[in-house]
């Protein structure tokens, strides 16, 4: 550009038309460069606005965190037909899973042995569902680009862990009492085949097109279903506990 300036104030007729359009443009201060840099700068600053919020960094605060957490514990106050979609599922679990761990364990007669089996059971099992609500429904969020200020995942997590818990320990009072190991499994398996296929039957109406014919057939495969895992875990570990004597 040096050369093309002094050969124009030589000879002005030297430099083309196009030429003379760009030092104008130089002199103006348009540099190409410039424009290149700022314009990547405007996409960065578009696609840092396109992102989804999850994927922003969060500021926290721990002013606001108390406040936040206060709201959402209020929040659980109202139910919404996910709520009781979690609750459902996480009492039907709840009832089944231990109940077919104590069936199994009750072949033995020690309800010292069922009872803390199907306490350690219950536990891990509740947060296993918790964890399993929060990340499924974190990962459903993501997808949709949620931003609430009170996120669905904890929530669901909170509802599936005390539904878990609650369905666990029902069939499990029987254990608890004076009463023998059978006689205290006949009685748990009576409340959780009651539980189970009212909620189930409750889970395929409202889930299946409030049907009742549906609703009904759900419960009784579950309820089947329910009925051969509870006998194959008693005759099982009751043919292991007697191999296990013999040895």
């Amino acid at each position: 550009m040096a050369f093309k300036l002094e050969s124009f104030i030589r000879d002005p007729g030297s430099v083309s038309d196009l030429d003379t359009e760009k030092m104008s443009t130089m002199e103006l201060g348009d540099n190409p460069r410039q424009e290149d840099t700022v314009e990547q700068n405007d996409d960065a600053a578009a696609s840092a606005n396109d992102q989804p919020a999850g994927n922003r960094p969060s500021n926290w605060n721990p002013v606001t965190w108390p406040i936040r957490t206060w709201n959402f514990l209020r929040s659980l106050r109202k139910f919404e037909a996910a709520d009781i979609k979690d609750a459902t599922m996480g009492t039907v679990d709840g009832i089944t899973v231990p109940f077919v761990l104590t069936a199994g364990l009750s072949s033995i007669k020690n309800s010292k042995i069922v009872v803390m089996a199907g306490v350690a059971e219950l536990i891990g099992g509740a947060v296993s569902m918790a964890m399993a609500a929060y990340l499924s429904t974190s990962a459903e969020e993501m997808a949709a680009q949620v931003d609430e200020e009170a996120s669905r995942a904890i929530r669901s997590a909170v509802i599936m862990f005390f539904s878990y818990l609650i369905g666990s320990i029902i069939p499990m009072i029987p254990y608890f009492t004076q009463i023998e190991t059978m006689k205290a499994l006949g009685i748990s398996a009576s409340i959780a085949a009651i539980m189970g296929f009212a909620l189930s039957y409750v889970m395929g109406y409202f889930s299946l097109g409030k049907k009742h014919k549906t609703a009904l057939c759900v419960a009784l495969r579950n309820l089947g279903i329910g009925v051969v895992a509870t006998l194959a875990s008693f005759w099982i570990i009751k043919g292991l506990n007697k191999r296990w004597e013999a040895c």
